[in-house]
């Protein structure tokens, strides 16, 4: 099945792809966890909330670097490709 299709269809999943599966990764995430359930045992509800809404705002801003990365990755690809088939 041709890589279009397998996207179309939902096949393939970038996203899921990325994730670093080794322990210096499974470590810092474990860590991350940590330092934010400490962090909100401490808090008011009303700093609670400010943390939520700071966490929220910055996935929004992560996600959208994220895309730029991988758009700028596809499009690399894109030109490794056409220099690669010029030489054929």
């Amino acid at each position: 099945m041709s890589i279009f299709k397998k996207l179309w269809n939902g096949e393939i999943c970038i996203a899921e792809n990325c994730v670093p599966q080794t322990e210096e990764y499974h470590y810092a995430a474990h860590s991350l966890s940590q330092a934010s359930e400490s962090l909100e045992a401490d808090m008011t509800e009303k700093q609670k909330q400010s943390y939520e809404a700071y966490q929220n705002a910055r996935a929004d801003y992560e996600i959208l670097l994220q895309i730029n990365v991988y758009r700028q990755g596809v499009k690399l690809g894109y030109e490794l490709a056409q220099e690669l088939s010029k030489e054929d």
